[in-house]
This record gives C-alpha cells, structure tokens and sequence, in this order.
C-alpha cells in the first residue's frame, strides 16, 4: 500500500535538475509563483548590507545577464567550469549545503564548491577583494554556526518565499534576491519509476 503524492514544489532550477537526472516526473509548464534565490546571513551583519549593495549594482550588469543566462541553460552541473576566486584581503567563512545541485554542491570531478549560489559568492567575494574560507554544513548546523559567528553565510537554496519567517528572527536575514526563478510544480507520470526512487513511502498494514 502506498502513500501517494501527486506534484513537488521545487525551484525551477533544482526542478529542471531533478527531471535530468530522474525517469517517471514531468514539469508543470503552468505558471505557480514568481520568487527568488537568497542567502542567508546574520541578523543584520556588515557582510549583508555589502552583498545587497553588491547585488543591486550587479544585477545591472552585462556581466550579471551573462550569469542569468548560464544558470537558465543549466550551466551548472558536477564539473561545470566556475569563476576563479581571485580576493587575497579578509577571510569570510562561508558555509555550504554539499548536496543542493544545482544551487548549492560539492563538485566530485573538480573538487571544491559548485553551483548557481556559490559562484554569486564567488563574485561577491572577488567584488571585495574576500577571500572564502569554505565549509561545508547542512541546512541544520547553518543557522547555528551563523549565530554563533563561526560563518559569515549560509548558501542553502533558500528561497524568498521564506523571508516573513527571517524578518522575525533575533538571529538570522535573507539576502536580496540574487537571481529570479519560478516556483515549478514536479508531477508523476509513472508511479511505478517514482516508488523506486523512494520518493513514495509505502504505508504497510
């Protein structure tokens, strides 16, 4: 007996990774909702006004179009190329959920952080001559270790939908949006194909 879900919600890049990497789902193409990726840092930390600064000048960019453009084509995937990380001035310890491709990843072909966040870091970084201290977490241990000073970011494929839950946090902030996306509905075509990938729990008797 099984416990059937009809649709995921995901954004529409971790959606588009999911269908290329997975048998038995489909894209809604129906449009939900409209948000954006974020970060997240400190509760009102310096590094946070820089980085909406940054991303607010940024997005103004050709540079930033060409960014947009990577992310859209799917640019991003284990051993895709990433921009150099050139700062040599004050270290940012910047923490990172290993598994979030395309946003968030440990690279296993080239060894090292990966994905649509981590190069805006990498950027923002390189902006403020920053050089990145990267360690990796899960999207538990960031809140903890931002409050406790021992990252300065958290990149773990938040979303915007979440920011009325920050703006009431003592501890915690979203960044400006750094890159728009949709909200993509992920539905079963072969629930046979799904079950197998254990995204259906059966209930038992």
């Amino acid at each position: 007996m099984y416990k059937q879900v009809d649709a995921l919600a995901f954004s529409r890049e971790t959606a588009d990774y999911i269908l290329s990497v997975t048998t038995g789902l489909k894209i809604d193409e129906r449009p939900i909702a409209t948000t954006g990726l974020v970060s997240i840092f400190a509760k009102d930390s310096d590094y946070l006004h820089k980085y909406n600064k940054f991303i607010e000048e940024y997005r103004k960019t050709e540079e930033y179009k060409q960014y947009c453009e990577k992310v859209d084509t799917g640019g991003f995937y284990d051993g895709s190329p990433i921009i150099e990380e050139t700062g040599t001035g004050e270290v940012i310890d910047v923490g990172y959920v290993a598994e979030y491709l395309p946003v968030s990843f440990y690279d296993t072909i080239l060894h090292r952080p990966n994905g649509v966040e981590i190069e805006m870091i990498i950027r923002f970084a390189n902006y403020y001559n920053y050089k990145i201290n990267w360690m990796a977490v899960t999207e538990t241990t960031c809140f903890p270790l931002l409050q406790g000073g021992d990252i300065d970011i958290a990149c773990a494929s938040y979303t915007d939908v979440y920011r009325s839950e920050f703006e009431i946090s003592e501890y915690y902030d979203l960044s400006s949006i750094y890159k728009d996306t949709d909200i993509a509905l992920l539905e079963v075509e072969d629930y046979d194909d799904f079950s197998f990938l254990g995204l259906i729990e059966s209930e038992g008797e």
